[in-house]
């Protein structure tokens, strides 16, 4: 028996046909297990660091400020801005001649306390009180005599002033005026002092001697420390450099006074740089003497090294926009400055908290945890996820190192969907099922 087939029977069959396909098809896709698409990584050994980043400006490692006063004229200047200089350099000299009043004030009594002391302390001298009366008096006869020649000085000067003033005589010859008023003034606090020493010694003369001495011990070392005090401000009015380095900053002029412009002078190290930088105290705590930092310093190509030097002993508080944080102060000193670097420079420390060369390490974001905190991460084995778990160590942004529970060359999923569990098909992305 022969079928004719026609063209509308021919149709029906294909559909039937394809009908029958797509049946098939979905019965064995509906057989065979879902599965996920993951992306693998091999167990690797890494070398990892944990840093942090800083940034900051370059700072001479040592620097030396010195603040004038704007009521101690200049003498003299020894030095140039840009020189470079050593320590103990004198730099410039200021007007001391107060100290220098002062310190012939006491040296006279020093001297006049430690005649009064061996005195008293000879027990062979009789006190002759009529010589200490007779001091007296010869002081007094000293003071009147200095008082009348300071009037004649002070009328001269002020008689001289007003011929400067109008024009009739030079600077010299009333500087010189000036100067014999100064000292014949000088002259009168010296003979008042003399005068008065005379008249304590007359006072005491009847005073217990063991008390006088003791006393008088202790006028001598208080007289005595009062010229060291004034030595040692006379030594200070020559202005030296306690470092080696270079004067960064001098603007004093011989025979001025310094003003708000001018009063500073400042001396940096150039041979050393440092970078200080306020920290958070979350960054602090991880800190520690001895560790090691990259440097970018902005707009130079090369990359410094350098040091973590000091670490402040207190955290002040700090505005950071709207909130207040505790902040610490640290220093980084740079290990290999050169020609380049500027004071002022802005520059970028990244610090190595803590490194491990050649360690078992996985990516971040693989590790899980369960509900009870055990970390695991899924390994690939016959394209199953298996759960497996690990010991975890030092963590960086990226990697994470793996202590026990992997090993070199295994495969893991390196970021599993929250859906994936233990056991799961998977296939793995860009490649074939396993």
């Amino acid at each position: 028996m022969k079928f004719k087939f026609t063209k509308k029977k021919i149709i029906v069959f294909s559909i039937i046909g394809v009908i029958a396909v797509v049946g098939i098809i979905s019965a064995i896709n509906a057989s065979k297990p879902k599965l996920t698409e993951v992306a693998v990584k091999e167990v690797a050994l890494k070398d990892l660091s944990q840093t942090i980043s800083v940034t900051g400006n370059i700072e001479a490692n040592n620097s030396e400020q010195v603040a004038l006063l704007s009521t101690v004229k200049v003498l003299d200047v020894f030095v140039e801005e840009g020189q470079d200089i050593k320590k103990g350099t004198s730099i410039l000299k200021l007007d001391a001649k107060d100290y220098e009043y002062q310190l012939q004030k006491a040296k006279l009594n020093v001297e006049l306390s430690s005649i009064n002391l061996n005195k008293l302390q000879n027990a062979n001298v009789i006190k002759d009180k009529k010589s200490l009366e007779n001091a007296v008096a010869q002081s007094e006869l000293n003071l009147n005599a200095s008082k009348r020649n300071h009037d004649k000085a002070k009328q001269d000067y002020e008689n001289n002033k007003a011929l400067f003033e109008s024009g009739y005589i030079s600077q010299d010859e009333y500087d010189r005026y000036k100067k014999a008023a100064d000292d014949a003034e000088n002259q009168v606090s010296l003979m008042e002092i003399q005068l008065t020493n005379a008249q304590n010694n007359l006072a005491d003369f009847d005073v217990d001697r063991n008390y006088q001495i003791e006393q008088q011990k202790k006028q001598l070392e208080m007289n005595r420390s009062d010229l060291t005090n004034i030595n040692t401000k006379l030594s200070d009015a020559t202005i030296k450099a306690n470092i080696d380095g270079k004067i960064v900053k001098l603007d004093v002029k011989a025979n001025q006074y310094p003003d708000a412009q001018n009063s500073i002078i400042m001396i940096q190290d150039l041979s050393s740089y440092k970078i200080n930088i306020e920290v958070s105290q979350y960054d602090a705590v991880t800190l520690s003497l001895g560790q090691k930092s990259t440097i970018k310093v902005k707009g130079l190509d090369k990359k410094y090294t350098g040091t973590v030097t000091y670490i402040g002993s207190i955290a002040e508080l700090k505005q950071s926009g709207t909130n207040t944080e505790p902040k610490v102060e640290i220093g980084i000193t740079i290990d290999n400055p050169d020609d380049k670097m500027k004071v002022g420079y802005e520059a970028d420390a990244e610090i190595v908290l803590n490194e491990k060369p050649s360690i078992l390490a996985v990516n971040f974001e693989s590790i899980l945890k369960d509900t009870d905190g055990k970390t695991y991460v899924f390994t690939v084995k016959d394209a199953k996820a298996i759960k497996t778990y690990v010991t975890t160590g030092l963590e960086t942004d990226f990697d994470i190192e793996i202590q026990e529970g992997l090993k070199d060359g295994d495969s893991y999923i390196t970021n599993p969907p929250e859906t994936l569990k233990d056991g799961d098909m998977i296939k793995i992305a860009g490649g074939e099922t396993k």
